[in-house]
This record gives C-alpha cells, sequence and structure tokens, in this order.
C-alpha cells in the first residue's frame, strides 16, 4: 500500500512534535497565553489656586503667604576696577529668609549681565534680620545700575553704580 505525499508530510509533522513534546524541547512549541490585565485607578484633586508662583531651592522654601512678610535693602557696596569684583552688603529687614542666586547688572549699551552671586551653590541665603555683604567677581566696570532677585518675585533690591563707588 502507497501513501500519498501528503499523507506522508502529515505523518512526518506528527512524529516531529511528538519528538518535541516528549523530548521536552519546549522552547520550540509556541505558547498562546492570555495577556495579563492591570487595573489602575487614579485619583486627581484641583490644584491650589495661588496669585505669584511660588519658587523654591534645596536650601530653603518660602510660600507665597511669607512672601508678602519678606524684605531686605541695600546697605553699601564697593566696586574694586583692579579686580573687577563688586561687594554688596544687604540687610534682611523682616523674618523670613531669602534666598539669592543672582545679581542682574545693566551696562549703558542695555545689555544686561547676570552674574552668579559667589558663595553656595544652590544659592544664598538671607537669614532673617540679618545683615551680611557677598562678592560678585568678573564684572566690567561701567555699569549703570544693578537689581537682585529672590526666591520670592516681588522682593528685589536695586543699586546704582554711584551706591558702589
Amino acid at each position: 500500500m502507497a501513501l500519498d505525499t501528503f499523507t506522508k508530510v502529515g505523518f512526518i509533522v506528527v512524529i516531529v512534535l511528538l519528538v518535541v513534546i516528549v523530548m521536552g524541547l519546549s522552547d520550540y512549541v509556541v505558547k498562546i497565553e492570555p495577556k495579563p490585565t492591570t487595573t489602575t485607578m487614579v485619583t486627581t484633586q484641583p490644584a491650589a489656586v495661588t496669585t505669584a508662583p511660588v519658587m523654591t531651592t534645596t536650601i530653603t522654601t518660602t510660600t507665597t503667604s511669607d512672601c508678602s512678610k519678606a524684605g531686605f535693602k541695600f546697605v553699601s557696596g564697593s566696586y574694586s576696577k583692579s579686580n573687577s569684583q563688586l561687594t554688596l552688603t544687604l540687610e534682611n529687614t523682616k523674618s523670613v529668609d531669602l534666598t539669592m542666586e543672582y545679581v542682574f547688572l545693566t551696562y549703558p549699551t542695555g545689555v544686561v549681565h547676570r552674574k552668579k552671586i559667589s558663595g553656595l551653590l544652590e544659592g544664598w541665603v538671607l537669614e532673617g534680620h540679618r545683615t551680611r555683604s557677598f562678592l560678585i567677581s568678573q564684572v566690567e566696570h561701567d555699569f549703570r545700575s544693578g537689581r537682585i532677585t529672590t526666591n520670592c518675585p516681588d522682593v528685589t533690591v536695586e543699586f546704582t553704580y554711584s551706591d558702589v563707588t
């Protein structure tokens, strides 16, 4: 009795599958498993509404309500043309600590240079009711005015070139 080609091929496939199963070669067998499902619940709450953005640093955190109680003033300053260094003395007139990182210097051409305040990597803190001096390096001598900003957006101090010379 002769087997046709189709029957021979089918017989060979069945034998190969049996061998694979018996030998435990399951890597060759495709497994179809149901896809696992996950359920995620998300709960949202309305964001708090503030009248001004709250700015924070790793050194100090001041809330908007604290900023309304913050203030500082320019006490004195000096400029060294030979060293291109500006020294400023500031007094925190309130109890809220203020973080300062940059001084913005305006030049006669209208160009504004941003200078990092020397001292700390993450900003400079003027503690409440304290007076401190700090140094700004590489300042060109012909600036007209300066402005120091803080972590409280509305709490700044301005000074002029004549204030420091």
